[in-house]
């Protein structure tokens, strides 16, 4: 079989063997091979890899923490949908940074990659639930 399964979204096997063990790991499994393969070949790949973590742990840390209030707003002052409520957020936090707010710069910039991945994750969700209507 050489068509790619759908669980396999990133590159290509090399026999039906390793196929068929792929096909039994979780996308996300075969993502982080992939990233690692990724991280060991690239020059800076550790530092990539710690800093993409660290971001990851931020968000996962407040996800956890405070729900999912930046991805659905409960819309009690403003109508806004999640992307564009995290435009909010994100120029509240560039203004911030412009005009140089008592806050550290480096959990400024922190915040604002955060943001930027939920914002992904909020356009992708839009996007699929238009795609589903």
């Amino acid at each position: 079989m050489d068509d790619q399964s759908p669980h396999q979204p990133y590159g290509q096997l090399s026999s039906s063997n390793e196929q068929e063990k792929t096909v039994l790991r979780s996308p996300l499994q075969n993502l982080k091979d992939e990233v690692q393969r990724l991280a060991q070949d690239a020059p800076s790949g550790a530092e990539i890899m710690r800093e993409v973590l660290e971001v990851g742990r931020l968000l996962l840390e407040k996800n956890a923490q405070y729900g999912d209030s930046a991805l659905e707003p409960i819309g009690m002052m403003s109508g806004a949908d999640a992307v564009e409520a995290i435009d909010v957020r994100l120029d509240d936090k560039f203004s911030r940074l412009k005009r140089g707010v008592n806050d550290d710069p480096e959990d400024v910039l922190l915040d604002i990659i955060g943001y930027i991945v939920l914002r992904r994750i909020a356009s992708n969700r839009q996007e699929d639930k238009n795609a589903d209507a």
